[in-house]
């Protein structure tokens, strides 16, 4: 806290020294100029309050300024140059602790800039700017205990790692741009698995919390393409189908929990025993009406199926209205009217 003294001394003085000149002041060409104090009525106040005070030259802040909560305590010192946040800046919580404190050139954050959490002084987040005043380098966030919470490398405002981690220790999220993305439950074991190539395709995989593969879907430049799977927590596979480009494609099968393939009318329900999908399938195709809901149970996908392959009209629904019908011929998408609210199926 010696920074803090060390700008209140500045300020005291330079305070001391603009009581001997007039306040407020505007020149002929109507900018303010030499030492003002700015008054604001804050709520709950029957007079205003002394909002900021400093220094004006042509018109604008000069120096060091200090802005106050509605009771004149104080809320930060900052600095100018021409207007423009320049140097040492400082903020404070209404209690007086410090907020964040950093330097500014041409209004940006350069260099180290720090926050703190509210009543007890520990660090909240220490991040690093280049002269630019993007974040480059090792930027890190902390709990309020004081162990790691996330760590982040970057280059030039560009983010190119990120490792995340629960309050426990055990790691949350570990990310490496264009290579892979992972997500952890908190007890360590893996919630989702991405790998990256070359060709902006990638495959994620989703796992439940006893391990076993929850689904695998392909994607290509982040639409789903190609295979997908699903998977019961047993283990056994759920289901199997395509995507081309965001769109159902191909045949489609199901299974039942014991990893035959379904013969008769199907109920899928979710982790909360609530009914997830459900139709009727001939061998593991779906045939006729299959329906999609969501946790509430409202239906957001409705799929005409012949054959174990969509056809017909597919219609999706937000919040109980339709957003949109696709229009499927033999498995293949043909057209879509509306905009897409999709739902994995």
């Amino acid at each position: 806290m010696q920074t803090r003294y060390f700008i209140l001394v500045l300020f005291a003085c330079g305070n001391l020294f603009s009581q001997s000149d007039t306040l407020n002041q505007i020149d002929e060409n109507n900018c303010k100029f030499g030492y003002w104090k700015n008054y604001k009525e804050f709520e709950g106040q029957s007079k205003k309050s002394l909002l900021d005070e400093g220094l004006y030259v042509n018109g604008r802040k000069t120096g060091l300024w200090a802005e106050y909560y509605g009771d004149n305590r104080l809320k930060s010192h900052l600095q100018f140059i021409d207007g423009l946040l320049e140097g040492f800046q400082i903020r404070y919580y209404e209690n007086g602790d410090t907020l964040e404190y950093g330097y500014f050139i041409n209004s940006r954050w350069i260099g180290k800039h720090v926050t703190f959490y509210p009543n007890n002084h520990q660090q909240q987040n220490v991040f690093y700017h280049n002269k630019s005043g993007k974040k480059d380098g090792c930027q890190s966030s902390y709990f309020e205990n004081g162990k790691l919470a996330k760590e982040a490398e970057f280059i030039n405002g560009e983010e190119l790692s990120n490792n995340e981690f629960y309050a426990n220790g055990n790691p949350k999220v570990i990310s490496c741009k264009g290579r892979f993305h992972q997500t952890f439950y908190e007890n360590n074991t893996l919630k989702s698995s991405i790998n990256y190539q070359k060709n902006n395709s990638y495959t994620e995989t989703t796992y439940f919390a006893n391990g076993k593969i929850a689904s695998v879907i392909s994607y290509k430049n982040d639409k789903k393409d190609g295979m997908i799977a699903q998977y019961y927590e047993n283990g056994n596979l759920k289901l199997k189908g395509a995507y081309k480009d965001d769109k159902m494609h191909g045949d489609r099968t199901y299974y039942d929990y014991t990893g035959k393939k379904i013969n008769n009318k199907l109920v899928i329900y979710d982790s909360n025993h609530l009914i997830e999908r459900e139709g009727f399938c001939k061998n593991g195709k779906p045939e006729g009406e299959f329906k999609v809901y969501d946790s509430d149970g409202n239906v957001t996908m409705l799929v005409n199926f012949k054959n174990g392959k969509p056809n017909g009209n597919a219609y999706f629904y937000y919040n109980n209205r339709l957003r949109s019908t696709e229009v499927y011929t033999n498995g293949v998408f043909v057209r879509e009217v509306g905009c897409c609210y999709l739902h994995h199926f």
